[in-house]
């Protein structure tokens, strides 16, 4: 798939299905109450990952797919769009310049 903006749409629609299964959205797409620790949960589907590379554990699907991830998770609550953007940070800066050691120390 060669277009940016299918996958970013498939991308799109898996973060949503994601946060309404966890039940973090509600059917107004807005969060839903109740929902515990959001930033753990969507660590526990793998979006705090998304763009880390297997071999570290991650999902491995780029930065197009962290951006969508990003932004889906704001559109139900600013907050966790935040947090997951925030969680990301720490982790491109061990890709580019972080050792082997450090990389498998942090990025699992």
């Amino acid at each position: 798939m060669d277009n940016f903006w299918e996958r970013a749409q498939i991308i799109r629609e898996s973060v949503r299905a994601d946060l309404a299964n966890t039940n973090l959205a509600d059917a107004d797409g807005g969060l839903s109450r109740g929902s515990g620790n959001m930033v753990d949960r969507l660590a526990s589907l793998g979006w705090s990952g998304v763009s880390i590379p297997h071999k570290w554990g991650g999902q491995g699907r780029g930065t197009l797919a962290r951006l969508v991830a990003i932004e889906e998770s704001a559109r139900v609550e600013a907050a966790l769009g935040a947090s997951l953007s925030a969680a990301t940070l720490g982790a491109g800066l061990l890709l580019e310049f972080g050792d082997e050691r450090q990389r498998a120390q942090w990025l699992p």
